[in-house]
């Protein structure tokens, strides 16, 4: 009875694999969510036909590299979908609703939507997961970037660049011989950009001097003016001006906000079983 009620098993078995579709192709597979090589090529194509149109040298080998780049984005994509739970990140139907007819409105109404997607090779099931994915990425750079403080300390610098040791100690001693940094430094700064302010550079955040310059910046006392700093752009000499709790410029936010995505994403890599079937 037993064996008769496993060839029942095996036989049904056999006709629902029989009767079901081919697997897709797969271009590759994060942690056994499917990448299709269909969802690949379909965006591939996109940022080719970008490329041709624009022309220029290399283009071939610049092809192959916007493929390499696609394929590698997809899966940074699947990362995200996949841990956006974890930092509490739920995307709801209405959130994505929204700016879906919002969309439709800005084309003109439904069929001129339509007539837009088709131009440009989507439908609107791909439209609508393009826009999830979107949202659900500004949803997770949200959270991941929430804890960064928006102001910090800042030094107010004067500088003075010049390319040898020998030059610097040479400045440094006209400095302590009475004459003004401001002045020396429109005199022999390499710095185009602040020489004709007196070395003024104005309020500077951390993570924008060479680290040598700004390791100096934060440890100098007010007015006090530094030693020759050797650095692979030159050799600099620095005073601090001021000191005060600043919002930091949005070039700068943005910057760091990109830094904490770039090792969140790495570290999801780092952990994660990626399988790749193409090279791109």
């Amino acid at each position: 009875m037993a064996l008769h009620r496993l060839g029942a098993i095996s036989l049904l078995a056999g006709l629902l694999m029989a009767c079901a579709p081919a697997l897709e192709p797969l271009a590759a597979r994060v942690k056994g969510e499917p990448i299709t090589l269909a969802e690949f090529e379909r965006q591939a194509a996109q940022a080719e036909a970008f490329l041709r149109s624009r022309g220029g040298p290399d283009l071939e080998q610049r092809v192959a590299q916007a493929r390499r780049q696609v394929l590698e984005q997809l899966i940074d994509r699947a990362l995200v979908r996949q841990a956006a739970p974890q930092l509490g990140v739920v995307l709801e139907e209405a959130a994505v609703e929204a700016p879906l007819q919002e969309a439709i409105v800005e084309m003109g109404g439904e069929e001129a939507f339509r007539t837009h997607l088709t131009e440009i090779g989507l439908t609107q099931e791909q439209f609508r997961q393009e826009l999830e994915q979107e949202l659900l990425f500004s949803k997770v750079l949200e959270a991941l970037t929430a804890p960064l403080p928006t102001a910090e300390e800042q030094v107010h610098l004067r500088q003075i660049l010049v390319d040898s040791p020998a030059i610097a100690q040479e400045v440094l001693a006209r400095y302590e011989a009475g004459e003004e940094l401001s002045f020396l430094a429109t005199v022999h700064s390499l710095d185009a950009a602040s020489r004709e302010s007196g070395g003024d550079l104005g309020f500077v955040p951390q993570g924008v001097l060479p680290t040598e310059v700004e390791q100096a910046a934060f440890a100098l006392e007010l007015g006090q003016v530094s030693q020759p700093i050797e650095t692979p752009w030159g050799v600099y000499i620095i005073q601090v001006i001021a000191r005060e709790l600043r919002e930091l410029p949005p070039e700068i936010l943005e910057g760091r906000r990109l830094q904490v995505y770039q090792d969140w994403i790495a570290e999801l890599r780092a952990a994660a079983v990626i399988e790749r079937f193409i090279d791109g």
